[in-house]
C-alpha cells in the first residue's frame, strides 16, 4: 500500500461536507475520518479513492446503501467502515457547489 498519503484538505472538506448531521452511524464514521488516508484512485477518470482507516478504529452501525449521497458523490462504507469516496466527475467538486 504505498500509496497511502495524507488527505489533502479538499478532499477532508468534502468528507467532512457528507459526514454532517445526525444519522446512524455518522459520529462514528466522523471519527474513523479523523485519522483516515488516502488509499489510492479508483482510475483516472474519475475523482474517485479508497481509503484507509485504522483497523482498530470503532465500527460504525450502517451500511453503504444508508450513507450519504449527492447525485454523482457518495461515501462507500462496508462493514461499518468508511472505505472510500465514488465520485462520477473527474474532479472533486467544491464544496460550496455541493451546499449550493
Amino acid at each position: 500500500m504505498s500509496d497511502i498519503r495524507d488527505l489533502s484538505s479538499h478532499e477532508r472538506e468534502v468528507l467532512e461536507f457528507l459526514l454532517q448531521g445526525e444519522w446512524d452511524g455518522a459520529s462514528v464514521l466522523r471519527e474513523q475520518l479523523s485519522s483516515a488516508k488516502h488509499a489510492g484512485s479508483w482510475s483516472a477518470s474519475t475523482a474517485s479513492f479508497s481509503l484507509f482507516v485504522d483497523e482498530n478504529a470503532p465500527r460504525a452501525s450502517v451500511d453503504m446503501a444508508k450513507a450519504p449521497k449527492l447525485d454523482d458523490l457518495y461515501l462507500k462504507v462496508e462493514d461499518g467502515v468508511l472505505v472510500g469516496l465514488e465520485c462520477t466527475r473527474s474532479k472533486l467538486p467544491s464544496v460550496d457547489e455541493l451546499a449550493a
